[in-house]
């Protein structure tokens, strides 16, 4: 049987959804501000992003950081952007650009292999080897 991340956690997110639109309340003057500002500070980094090109918060970056997926792979992201971030300073985009093949490469491997296993753990379900 898959782990409850792989079976039920996109679930999790569909039910937040569907739950927040059925929901009758109405936004207040606080939640409108609220949002203003979140879209005025997305807004701010994008522009800066695109004005800048050292500017190193992504506007992605503010938008997912409270969710889990930044709670679990914040030390795998962090070592990605120090990497990436030597790269360029010392090697310039020349050199930052020469290796993104082999990067590429490596994400889709993972993700096909990722997926492969999911489909043979559909069909031949077995106990799940994550312990959390």
């Amino acid at each position: 049987m898959l782990s409850w991340w792989a079976s039920g956690s996109s679930l999790n997110t569909t039910k937040l959804l569907a739950q927040t639109v059925r929901s009758s309340t109405t936004p207040e003057l606080v939640d409108w501000l609220a949002m203003l500002l979140g879209g005025a500070t997305t807004w701010g980094l994008v522009a800066l992003r695109r004005r800048f090109v050292w500017w190193p918060l992504h506007p992605l970056g503010y938008i997912a950081w409270m969710g889990w997926p930044i709670q679990r792979y914040w030390m795998s992201i962090f070592i990605g952007w120090l990497w990436k971030a030597a790269v360029v300073r010392f090697g310039g985009y020349r050199a930052f650009n020469y290796p993104r093949p082999l990067a590429f490469g490596l994400i889709l491997g993972v993700s096909v292999v990722l997926t492969l296993w999911i489909v043979v753990h559909y069909f031949a379900p077995a106990e799940s080897l994550v312990r959390e």
